[in-house]
């Protein structure tokens, strides 16, 4: 099967438009930068009528994020509001008072900002949330391995029988040894500017196995993208490149499900179930069909205090996080995986709510259960670790700190592949920590693997790349090597000057680096 990237439509749903008299400005472009990296697919004009035309011409399968300025909003936003691919506007301007007046009647306006840092930051936030709410599909209906939940076309899954059947006509064919090969060169084509998934896609040709199926979807990358917008859409040409990977994917489910298990994986976890608001009530459906006995009634109250947790409505998850804990006491659970993460998320619930003492609690429960089932080795061990370092690190208490960093860093050598960008964090982590702690030799070739990881992980522009070049840079100026401290930190400055504005608290404090290095080399 051939397929080119010559449709109107992108491979990924969300696009962002950007409309301005003034787009093409040098503080634009470096801003632009940033956005790409948030949504590949950017546009930009500085003509009304030009973007209110291609807005029209875009899929309605596909959502369009639109910063506009005041002056030109006021005239476009009546005009494309009603549009079903207009997702949302956020507003640019110098005169937040005045645009005010017209913005109000427009619901799909969610703010009004005078600073590019806050506008690129609540984007990014937004779109977080936007993405699970808007591209998400029901994998674990997609994937479902057990049968269970395939009841008639009333049920809970009816609504998907017939694309079911595609899906297991393509779990079942031979894949083809081109379908990734082609698969490649169409999001090549798609990601030719954009250096991050360039990067990702030439780890996926060379790195790519089956077992890791599950981690390459749960990572930040255009497989997660473009897997789920064929499946939203059906796009059954894209679906077929994908069927070396969806077969994959249901083998490792196959492998990896537990008897009365019912695993979802949000970002970063087990598969998304869709939609946020759409999964809540899929859940509180399942409390009302299955039974007060049901083993699966701790999974779904677990799942619908993560979903709670998304919204950011702490209150409400942390009364379904106890609900799962209560219902897996109650019925003597042995499923200890839940129970441990039930546990890790009412900890940090406690956490954003300053009750940090408790929280702790919490996570050591979480590793307790862990230890005891002799699940240590699993990746969910090493964020428990890492909530319980941050603890200790909090409190001045390295040596605490280091144990669980290093437990931490030690699961994810084993669980992750070499350059996952967590890793970066836990060597991060250590030699933070070791640093405190006058350990600077240790720290150096911790704080120098963190770097390369992220080197290889990120686009060169990258926040973290800064991060790691500054602690780097800590680093040599506490053993006096200035010339070495003063390289490090010109290069974060360099990064940071690139992607943030001069008042960004990174870029005030690199300042302050530099200047007092240099200082000391002058004074030398």
């Amino acid at each position: 099967m051939s397929l080119s990237k010559d449709y109107n439509t992108s491979l990924e749903t969300f696009r962002i438009f950007w409309l301005d008299k003034n787009v093409h400005s040098e503080e634009n472009k470096r801003s632009q930068i940033i956005l790409r990296a948030i949504i590949n697919n950017l546009k930009v004009f500085d003509d009304e009528t030009e973007c209110e035309k291609v807005i029209r011409d875009v899929s309605v399968a596909d959502r369009i994020v639109l910063i506009v300025s005041g002056s030109l909003g006021y005239e476009i936003v009546p005009k494309v509001h009603n549009l079903e691919q207009l997702s949302s506007v956020y507003v640019f301007c110098w005169d937040k008072a005045k645009n005010e007046i017209w913005a109000q009647n427009f619901p799909k306006v969610k703010e009004l900002y005078v600073k590019l840092d806050d506008l690129i930051n609540r984007i990014q936030e937004d779109h977080k949330l936007r993405r699970m709410e808007e591209e998400s599909l029901s994998m674990m209906t997609v994937f479902n391995t057990t049968g269970q939940l395939d009841q008639s076309s009333s049920g809970i899954n009816g609504q998907f029988v017939h694309f079911q059947l595609l899906i297991d006509v393509l779990i079942r064919m031979k894949p083809n040894v081109h379908d990734k090969k082609e698969l490649i060169a169409l999001c090549k084509q798609e990601y030719s500017n954009n250096e991050t998934e360039m990067k990702n896609l030439r780890d996926f040709k060379q790195n790519y196995l089956p077992d890791m199926a599950i981690w390459w979807y749960t990572r930040e990358s255009f497989i997660y993208k473009t897997l789920n917008k064929a499946l939203r859409v059906q796009d059954i040409d894209l679906l077929f490149l994908f069927r070396f990977f969806i077969r994959d994917i249901h083998q490792q489910l196959c492998e990896n499900q537990e008897p009365s298990t019912f695993e979802v994986f949000f970002r970063g976890q087990w598969i998304s179930m869709g939609k946020i608001n759409h999964a809540e009530k899929y859940y509180r459906r399942l409390l009302n069909e299955l039974h007060e006995d049901d083993p699966l009634l701790a999974h779904v109250y677990y799942n619908i205090g993560l979903v709670a947790k998304l919204k950011c409505d702490y209150d409400n998850s942390m009364e379904y996080y106890r609900k799962a804990l209560k219902i897996s006491m109650e019925h003597g659970s042995v499923d200890n995986v839940i129970i441990a993460k039930t546990h890790n998320g009412i900890g940090e619930i406690l956490w954003k709510n300053g009750e940090k003492n408790q929280a702790l609690e919490s996570f050591k429960e979480a590793v307790k259960i862990f230890e005891q089932a002799k699940l240590g080795d699993r990746a969910e061990m090493a964020l428990f670790q890492d909530n319980i370092g941050l603890f200790y690190r909090e409190q001045s208490n390295y040596h605490e700190a280091l144990f669980c960093y290093a437990r931490s860093l030690m699961i994810r050598q084993k669980c992750l592949p070499k350059n996952h960008p967590d890793l970066a964090m836990s060597y991060n982590n250590v030699g933070n920590i070791r640093l405190h702690l006058n350990h600077q030799s240790i720290a150096l070739e911790c704080l120098k693997k963190a770097l390369e990881i992220r080197t290889k992980a990120f686009p060169p522009d990258h926040p973290d790349i800064a991060s790691s070049q500054k602690n780097l840079g800590d680093l040599y100026e506490s053993t006096n090597e200035f010339r070495l401290a003063l390289e490090c930190f010109h290069n974060a400055s360099e990064i940071y000057h690139k992607i943030w504005q001069p008042n960004h608290p990174d870029v005030i404090e690199i300042n302050a680096d530099i200047q007092r290095v240099s200082d000391k080399l002058e004074n030398a």
